[in-house]
């Protein structure tokens, strides 16, 4: 494999949460000529800072060294936590030029070079969606994407104090920001891709793989456990990553997670699976479109999705309000109330004219007998029906659409679903 990295070039460690990324950040941070701390999160931080002026020369280095000082792992503040005195933070700060690198390297940089390195790792999940602000501030940086199987990863994210509490909501999330950093990653050639599961399966081939990647040389030191900065005392679902490295239970997903549940992941997940070489992928063979909440419909109502799932179907929420997306449909469900119906255009109720275009494709579908249901699920104020779209829009779904429950749709799905010939290979 060629280096990408030298010996002074920054790593980064990034992934979606429970993917291994600690795992990772630990190793590297037994290597002697290596450092990693705990993470950062400075990128999504910076993207909350309304007022940008930190890096503006006329408060450098006073406003950035506020920030640097406010970053936090569960109130506890980083440079705290790694030994790196605010006054250290800003005399680094002084002598740069006001940056987004400089912030990070603020705090990184003497922690390394405390560890008697000049080599920094950052660690955070989420700096995943800032791969093009990593290459733009650190050209020579070398990027490690970790990856673990969104079936293990979702059901690992249930047991974390963080996240979203149930199986179906993780692995729609996790499908989610897969697929928005998907060309990012796919662009980098200064990236490697690290399951976690060959981590555990061969522990020194991947790490001697991974070092020869960033420009370093293999120590078997990595291998032994050890206590290690990028893991914090508060940070408890972290601490099996300072251990000897083992199998992480990767099959056990299956037990973890019901039939119906594991359906849903094998058509959510599709791409996913097939693009980092998981079994268990299936087609969607049908698309189910709900207005106006798209895949809210998930959140507020799993057994719909899990029902659909039974006939190899997904809910789909791309171009789900226009007329198009309504008719290439398999099916469409209207959900909720009279003044509660029409989606949302750039953010603002639809017009007149997209009333219309709405209205054309839902009653061409009647033509084709292709089915329309009306869930009337939400209570209704009497300030829904106030707009004279969403009352026209009604009277034209009495005739349109049938009207079901909730509980009589998901019945529907579950009765006609065909039986099940087993997870379909990733070549289909």
């Amino acid at each position: 494999m060629t280096a990408v990295g030298t010996g002074s070039s920054p790593v980064f460690v990034v992934g979606l949460p429970r993917s291994g990324t600690t795992l990772m950040a630990v190793c590297l941070d037994r290597h002697p000529d290596l450092d990693c701390g705990p993470e950062t999160h400075l990128f999504p931080t910076l993207d909350a800072v309304a007022d940008r002026a930190l890096l503006d020369a006329s408060t450098w280095p006073d406003a950035a060294t506020d920030f640097v000082c406010s970053l936090a792992t569960r109130g506890v503040p980083i440079h705290e936590t790694v030994g790196v005195s605010r006054d250290v933070i800003r005399a680094q700060l002084a002598g740069r030029t006001p940056s987004v690198a400089a912030l990070l390297e603020a705090l990184v940089v003497p922690q390394a070079e405390a560890a008697g390195t000049s080599r920094w790792v950052e660690k955070t999940p989420r700096h995943q969606d800032y791969l093009a602000l990593i290459r733009a501030e650190w050209p020579d940086a070398a990027i490690i994407h970790m990856v673990r199987d969104p079936r293990s990863r979702a059901v690992s994210m249930t047991r974390m104090p963080f996240g979203p509490a149930t199986q179906v909501l993780n692995l729609v999330e996790d499908a989610r920001r897969d697929g928005s950093a998907r060309s990012a990653l796919d662009a980098d050639p200064r990236l490697l891709q690290v399951r976690l599961e060959d981590l555990v399966a061969d522990p020194e081939g991947e790490l001697r793989r991974i070092c020869a990647f960033i420009g370093a040389a293999f120590d078997p030191v990595m291998l032994e456990p050890s206590g290690s900065s990028a893991v914090g005392d508060q940070e408890w679902w972290k601490s099996g990553a300072q251990g000897t490295i083992s199998g992480d239970g990767s099959s056990q997903w299956q037990a973890a997670m019901e039939p119906a549940v594991q359906r849903f992941a094998a058509l959510t997940c599709a791409g996913q699976l097939r693009r980092y070489g998981y079994p268990g992928a299936r087609v969607a063979r049908q698309t189910m479109v709900v207005l106006p909440i798209g895949r809210d419909v998930i959140a507020t109502h799993e057994p719909l999705p899990l029902a659909l799932a039974l006939q190899d179907g997904v809910i789909d929420s791309a171009d789900a309000g226009t007329s198009s997306g309504v008719g290439r449909a398999d099916a469409v469900v209207l959900w909720g109330r009279p003044g509660q119906l029409l989606p949302l255009d750039a953010g603002t109720p639809i017009g007149w004219r997209g009333v219309a275009r709405l209205t054309g494709a839902l009653a061409l579908r009647r033509l084709r007998r292709r089915p329309v249901w009306w869930v009337t699920q939400w209570t209704e104020h009497p300030r829904d029906a106030a707009r004279a779209q969403e009352r026209v829009f009604a009277r034209a779904l009495r005739v349109l659409a049938r009207q079901v429950t909730a509980a009589a749709l998901v019945e529907r799905y579950r009765d006609t679903a065909p039986g099940d010939a087993g997870p379909q290979s990733s070549a289909e």
